[in-house]
Formats: structure tokens, sequence, C-alpha cells
């Protein structure tokens, strides 16, 4: 069998990375072989979100969409496209019309996101909004022959177009983030850990009067990876450092806390809370905002806390500071969830019984 990937980013998208990439090798070994083909290429993907180099962009964004016409006229080779979030980043569907009705190909359609809900870009502001059309997901949703959702709020969504819905998290290989090292205790100066991107960065203002209080006792450092900008909160030390994809576990391993703030609205509620899926994976104890999927992952004082008032959060932080017996509790119980419901090994062989089923 062969499956014809689109995605709309390059494998430094944690997207394509987690929900398409890692699932190759075992897709390989049921004999289901994949081709990818990203709208954007690596070089793109990181100049997008970068002012400047606009001429440059736009030739880039040109020769993107001409190649989706090319996988258009190439998808007669495959059993089954597999198109995650959008096709390409703006217009209509018109790529998804051509390889269903032009093409002839079953299209398995995947998403993670609430990529239905009208969502401003911090890079290029509502335009971006109208020029993705964010409506266009529910004729996706009506052509395709399987949808794949990330979470039971975005699955509720696409049932009212499609029957045929399947919920795949957004997991990760569970052998692969674990360490001897991680979960250890912190001593010294204590490390509370963000991992993110420029889009979730705005996220981190909901912890700065937690953060300010808590450095005003005690000694930690605020490691912020791949924000995309400066992150400075009065009277914190903050150490910023770029997203590297190499590095991307081994810093994950660093953090003697991990935080996932969000705020409760539309787009945050499609959210698959890949972050606390990270954090609990490598042995690291995770605070997160009661919002959306972090509520079905994360059980309160088992395998992690909930914080949503400034107190909360302040709460959170002292208890695994001052409570090691709740912190190995939480690091354990964490490990454990992931392992058996969000890991790479439990969800692969769901993801190659479904492509298998739409091209019978």
């Amino acid at each position: 069998m062969k499956v014809l990937f689109l995605p709309p980013n390059p494998i430094e998208a944690a997207n394509t990375r987690y929900r398409i990439h890692q699932y190759l090798p075992y897709l390989a070994s049921r004999g289901i072989e994949g081709t990818m083909a990203p709208f954007l290429t690596s070089e793109l993907f990181l100049q997008l979100y970068r002012p400047g180099n606009t001429l440059r962009k736009g030739m880039g964004i040109v020769r993107a969409a001409l190649g989706r016409m090319r996988a258009v006229l190439q998808a007669g080779r495959y059993d089954a496209v597999f198109v995650s979030r959008e096709a390409m980043l703006f217009g209509p569907p018109v790529i998804e019309w051509a390889l269903k009705n032009l093409a002839g190909r079953p299209i398995v359609f995947d998403f993670d996101d609430a990529i239905f809900e009208s969502y401003v870009s911090p890079t290029y502001g509502r335009l971006a909004s109208l020029l993705k059309s964010p409506a266009k997901t529910y004729q996706i949703f009506s052509m395709s022959s399987h949808i794949i959702a990330g979470n039971e709020y975005l699955a509720s969504h696409a049932r009212r177009y499609n029957s045929n819905v399947t919920i795949v998290p957004t997991v990760v290989d569970a052998d692969l983030y674990s360490s001897s090292g991680a979960g250890r205790p912190p001593t010294g100066r204590t490390v509370i850990g963000w991992i993110g991107s420029h889009s979730t960065a705005r996220y981190l203002d909901l912890l700065a009067p937690a953060l300010q209080r808590l450095a005003a006792r005690r000694a930690v450092l605020f490691r912020v990876i791949g924000a995309g900008r400066e992150i400075r909160i009065p009277g914190v030390e903050v150490e910023n450092r770029p997203w590297r994809m190499d590095s991307e576990i081994e810093d994950l391993h660093g953090f003697d806390i991990g935080v996932y703030p969000i705020v409760d609205d539309a787009w945050s509620r499609g959210k698959c809370a890949f972050k606390a899926i990270q954090y609990m994976a490598a042995g690291v104890p995770v605070i997160a905002s009661p919002v959306g999927m972090t509520q079905e992952i994360i059980t309160h004082n088992r395998n992690g806390l909930l914080a949503g008032a400034t107190e909360e959060w302040e709460a959170g932080f002292a208890a695994l500071l001052d409570r090691p017996a709740l912190r190995d509790q939480l690091i354990e119980a964490g490990r454990e969830t992931i392992r058996a419901q969000y890991s790479l090994a439990v969800h692969a062989p769901r993801l190659a019984a479904i492509l298998t089923s739409v091209a019978a």
C-alpha cells in the first residue's frame, strides 16, 4: 500500500513530526509505504514567521502552490492521500476537492487544533485568518473518507459532517523520551521550564505573577524554549533559548518543573495538550491550566497538577518544591499515563488500521 502524506509544514513543525513522521517506520513494517510532500520547505518554514524577505517568501509560496498541483497529478500512483490540517496554507480546499473528484483518491484528514475557528496570527494578524479560510475545514470533513481528530472536542465537530471519525491523540515514543537522569529532585536553583512556539508564547503572561512571587522567596530560573522573542519578567531570572529539533528531548530533561499555561477560549479547547504529554513522558512533573484536553490527561494530585488562578500556580510550585513524595508520585504516574494512553506503541497500529481500511 502507498500513501501520499500532504502536511502543510515540514518536519520542523511539531504537528508534522509527531502526527506523521514518527509513524513512518512502523507503517513501513506493516507494508504501508509513505511519501512525504509538505507544502512548505524547511527553509521557507523557518523564514515565514520572521520579519523581512517578503519577496522571497512570496516566491516560495508560489512554488509551494505549484507543488500541490503536481501532487494532484501524481496522486493516482497512491492508494490513499493523508491530508494534515490543510493541503495548502491559504484559500479554499481546491486541492482536497481535486484529490477526491479528479484524482479519485480516498482522503484521510487529520487535525489536532480547532482550525475551524477564526484565529488571529501573532505574526500576520487578521489577514492570515482571512487567507486561511477556516470555514473550509467543514468542507474537507465532508470530502474525506476518514477523519482523525486529536481529541473528543475536535471529533465532536467532525461528526456533524462525517460519521467516520477516530480519535488519535498526539503522542510520543515513550522509550525515546525516557531517561534515567530525568525526574531527579531539584538541587540548588530550580529550573521551571516551558517549551513552545511563537504562537503560544503569549500565554506565558498568565504565569508572570506567580513566578514573580516565587522568585522573591526561592532560587529559581525560568527557562523558555522556542518563544521566538525575548521573554522578560521583572524580578524573575529568565533564560531564553531557541528551539532545536536535535536537542528537544534533552532540553526537556533539563527542566525540574514543566509548565503549560493556556487561556480558556474556543481555539485553546481544541488543543491536544501536547506540552503536558511531553513533560510527563520525559519524567518532568507538570503544572497545567485546566483547559480542554489537559483535564483528560491530568488528574490533579495523581499524575500532575492543574492551576488556574495565580494562587493555584503558587501552590503548585510550592508543593513540587516542598513535598518530594508528591513529586515522585507525579513523575511515576505521569510516565505510566503516557505509556498506557499516549504512546506511539499504542497508537501506531491504530493509524495503520485506518489507512488500510480506506484503501480496501
